[in-house]
């Protein structure tokens, strides 16, 4: 999964990871701070972390350890605080 753009608001403590261009359908929220936004077909087209600095080191703990979240066919391999994995949500 290629990064496209991340935008970081540092007043705001936020951060977004654009991953994919097109019309955002629905947006999940894993944990608390934690957004996946996503496409008519379920992939992930972006990711928001609000409290960063909050969030910040429990994303770098989960580097390179795979996470299965509370959401059906959700995997993630996380990866210097990024994530890299081919995810797919079911829209209903």
């Amino acid at each position: 999964m290629k990064v496209i753009k991340v935008i970081k608001d540092e007043k705001l403590d936020v951060a977004y990871v654009k991953l994919r261009r097109g019309k955002i359908e629905k947006t999940v929220e894993l944990r608390p701070g934690l957004l996946f936004d996503l496409d008519k077909k379920g992939d992930v087209a972006g990711i928001e972390v609000m409290s960063l600095e909050k969030l910040a080191p429990m994303l770098k703990s989960m580097k390179g350890i795979p996470f299965l979240f509370a959401l059906p066919h959700v995997k993630f391999n996380w990866s210097t605080a990024l994530i890299t994995a081919e995810l797919k949500f079911s829209l209903i």
